[in-house]
């Protein structure tokens, strides 16, 4: 039954997150992109009853996943494919729950849209960028090698999984390229350096 209900909301999840991703490439072609990327999703994954669902399913996720990794732990991880299982998925666990609060306190403590600025902010800081670069490179992966770990232990094709791991550094570069500044300027608003010096006390490097 855990792992049942595991799966459910692991789907439930993995549709938000290819959603959440597929519209992050937007940022590629500027923050104007991005923010219409934004526009397009937002009433699917925001709208009253979706965003509770989405919530549940992610304490959920979070809790049965800490349960199986009990029962894994007490019969045994096997090297390979379960420790990366079981590795990948702490990390999406850690990663999700600091991105969700940190997301759900920007929107109604800081009173900040969560937009191409809220994550480029953290890219762009010179006292955060070296924690953030590799937080969301790290967690790229960790989604996309949690995937193909449990489509292996389902015995998917080896080509999919094999694509997946593939996958994984290919966006999370694509991603920091998009948020880092790479392809474009990026001048972050003041609202969002100030909330970093609020939240954090470090120095901003706005204007």
């Amino acid at each position: 039954m855990i792992r049942k209900l595991h799966r459910l909301t692991g789907i439930i999840l993995a549709a938000f997150i290819a959603i959440h991703l597929i519209s992050h490439l937007a940022a590629l072609l500027g923050p104007e992109a991005h923010l219409a990327a934004l526009r397009a999703v937002r009433p699917i994954y925001r709208s009253a009853p979706v965003e509770p669902l989405l919530l549940a399913a992610l304490l959920g996720q979070l809790a049965l996943g800490m349960m199986l990794v009990r029962q894994r732990r007490r019969i045994g991880i096997e090297p390979g494919w379960g420790t990366a299982q079981i590795a990948s998925g702490l990390y999406v666990a850690l990663f999700i729950t600091i991105h969700a609060t940190s997301a759900l306190y920007a929107r109604y403590v800081n009173h900040l849209d969560t937009n191409f600025w809220w994550p480029a902010s953290t890219l762009a800081h010179p006292g955060l960028r070296y924690f953030f670069y590799p937080y969301y490179f790290i967690g790229v992966i960790a989604v996309f090698v949690h995937l193909a770990a449990a489509l292996h232990y389902r015995a998917a094709s080896t080509a999919l999984v094999k694509g997946l791991l593939i996958a994984g550094p290919v966006m999370g570069l694509l991603l920091l390229s998009a948020f880092g500044g790479w392809t474009h300027k990026v001048a972050i608003p003041p609202a969002y350096s100030n909330a970093l010096e609020a939240n954090l006390g470090l120095k901003s490097n706005a204007p």
